[in-house]
């Protein structure tokens, strides 16, 4: 030991020896997590291969019974097939049978915004999909009625193999580096003001949020408009557990970008109930940050059932809150007389905040027509068109999207999810992935679309990178370019279109 050693300090020789026994000790957590993933990653690679046994099994006596009883086979199957389509038929008829379809309810609903052309579940005028619910009040899918319900053993299965699935790197950025690189260092709040002759700007906030300029008459300031708004840190109805958010916008709820956000903020749409579109702390804070400002209150567009909702959780004037079913539209007019025009569009999706409310309130996307739309300015602008999806699947038949583009298309920007798609057997009902997202950029007619719902929250199965990895696959299949057609920005990017 060196002379000057104070008593009861290990040797030199003993360092080693004591970092070692600190090492093994302080980081037990960390070690039971890895243990506890690495086991979980064997014990599903030995189901992988039992199911793959089990599989092959099966289908080789498929096979040999075949082979050996032919008539037995095609009957077995054609009775399991009679049995299938006897079920389903069921299944429509006990739905049908509790549908309102008589032409009060629906103008009650406010679903057919033309007066009256049709009655039932769509319009007898172009065959459009009108609001439609039950007559215990759900609202359902009219092209699909049982498309979006999931039992609890499918949600039960789900979340099994989601337990299964890798931890590290998987659901969130593996580093803290990744992680701060998918938020802008700067960001653009407001967006850039549309130079003239421009369709618009916008800037995605991260998750669905995204904060338009829409281009207003000579001399008038950009009306800017706020879809889904969520700032908070978990994507859930507490803030201690739920999903986490990867990165924060300059601070979260109570950073500077909340105040930018709120003073700009015109108009706020919301599509729906779900936790991580509708987010009450956010709301309060944007409402506060507009008082703070001596401002009033923004202007909310939502869907049938929501406004009540939202008058019993802020403390908004029930004029500043406007109701729409699909197909509707209100007018906003601005101070200097300017009109912009916003209309609810069908989605294939579902809403419930508790297990007792489902679909007691409507979910709905939105198209955005400023005073100038229709107008081709010099650099290619259809004077400000918007289409923001919400969240929706993709129906396996009915043409819902070229619906929407042919009636109130085409769209300067297209703001479309791409993420939390995975597994599809589960999700693919509620949740477009990133192929069916250039789908129905091309079917829209969009000059331009903004990727969103994806590398904000973990809510699904896929790794937190791969839906922009997938988009870009699907634009160089589709032939879209992935740098000035469809495009993915940082968390506070912008874009002009």
């Amino acid at each position: 030991m060196p002379p000057g050693t104070p008593p009861g300090l290990p040797a030199d020789d003993d360092l080693d020896t004591v970092a070692s026994s600190l090492h093994s000790a302080v980081p037990l957590t960390v070690r039971f997590r890895e243990q506890l993933s690495a086991r979980k990653q064997r014990v599903s690679q030995k189901l992988d291969l039992v199911r793959t046994a089990l599989d092959t099994t099966v289908q080789t006596r498929r096979e040999e019974f075949r082979e050996r009883h032919p008539g037995l086979a095609e009957a077995g199957e054609r009775t399991a097939g009679q049995f299938r389509d006897a079920r389903a038929r069921f299944q429509e008829l006990k739905y049908r049978r509790n549908i309102s379809v008589n032409l009060p309810a629906n103008a009650a609903l406010g679903g057919d915004g033309d007066g009256g052309d049709g009655a039932g579940w769509f319009a007898l005028s172009d065959g459009r999909p009108l609001t439609t619910r039950t007559r215990s009040g759900r609202f359902i899918v009219p092209w699909e009625t049982r498309v979006t319900f999931k039992s609890a053993a499918q949600f039960l299965r789900w979340r099994w193999g989601h337990f299964w699935l890798p931890q590290g790197g998987h659901f969130h950025p593996g580093s803290e580096a990744e992680a701060r690189a998918l938020v802008a260092a700067e960001p653009a709040v407001p967006p850039p003001r549309p130079p003239p002759g421009s369709g618009g700007a916008a800037t995605w906030l991260g998750h669905a949020s995204v904060l338009f300029a829409v281009p207003q008459p000579p001399g008038d300031p950009p009306l800017h408009v706020l879809t889904d708004p969520n700032f908070s840190a978990r994507a859930s109805p507490v803030s201690w557990a739920g999903p986490k958010r990867y990165a924060n916008l300059a601070g979260g709820l109570g950073g500077a970008v909340v105040g930018e956000v709120a003073k700009a903020a015109d108009l706020v749409l919301v599509s729906h109930d779900h936790y991580d579109h509708l987010d009450l702390p956010t709301l309060r804070a944007l409402h506060r940050e507009r008082e703070k400002r001596s401002l009033p209150p923004s202007r909310y567009y939502v869907p049938l059932g929501t406004k009540a909702f939202l008058l019993s959780h802020l403390p908004l004037p029930p004029s500043c809150v406007t109701e729409l079913a699909w197909w509707d539209a209100a007018t906003h007019v601005s101070p200097s007389g300017a009109e912009t025009t916003v209309t609810a569009t069908p989605a294939q999706h579902w809403c419930s905040r508790t297990p007792f409310d489902r679909n007691e309130r409507l979910w709905c996307g939105f198209a955005v027509a400023g005073p100038l739309a229709g107008e081709a300015g010099e650099g290619g602008g259809l004077g400000g068109k918007f289409y923001y999806a919400g969240d929706t699947g993709y129906p396996s038949a009915f043409p819902l999207f070229s619906l929407i583009g042919d009636r109130l298309g085409p769209f300067d920007l297209s703001v479309l999810p791409i993420g939390a798609y995975s597994p599809r057997w589960f999700m693919s009902s509620q949740h477009i992935d990133p192929r069916e997202a250039v789908k129905i950029h091309l079917e829209t007619g969009s000059r331009k679309t903004v990727a969103v719902h994806h590398q904000t929250f973990p809510l699904a199965d896929e790794r937190w990178d791969e839906p922009a990895e997938l988009l870009r696959q699907a634009c160089r299949e589709m032939e879209v370019c992935e740098e000035t057609e469809f495009v993915t920005l940082q968390h506070g990017g912008a874009v002009v279109c």
